[in-house]
């Protein structure tokens, strides 16, 4: 984002936020960039395991949310969960 962003208050301004999740939905590890977005992100975290539960998701899946009703701040906001697998637990 920060690189190849064709916003420029996401480039410069650095308005995004980078975090990873378990598979509950809990946050484990979060990037340098803005912490406005985090109580949201682990809301949407959640929202977004219980509506498709790891065991539907596949290797490459990108989950996009924008509501605020599962967790996004408001409409400009976006949020892509993109799942991660360990090598030898890859569907």
């Amino acid at each position: 984002m920060h690189r190849t962003a064709h916003s420029q208050p996401a480039r410069e301004g650095q308005d995004f936020s980078v975090c990873l999740f378990d598979p509950e939905g809990r946050m484990v590890a979060q990037g340098p960039y803005s912490p406005g977005h985090m109580g949201a992100m682990s809301f949407t975290a959640k929202n977004a395991v219980q509506a498709l539960p790891g065991e539907r998701l596949r290797l490459g899946d990108v989950l996009l949310f924008n509501s605020p009703f599962l967790g996004s701040g408001h409409f400009p906001d976006f949020f892509m969960i993109q799942p991660a697998f360990a090598e030898d637990a890859r569907p």
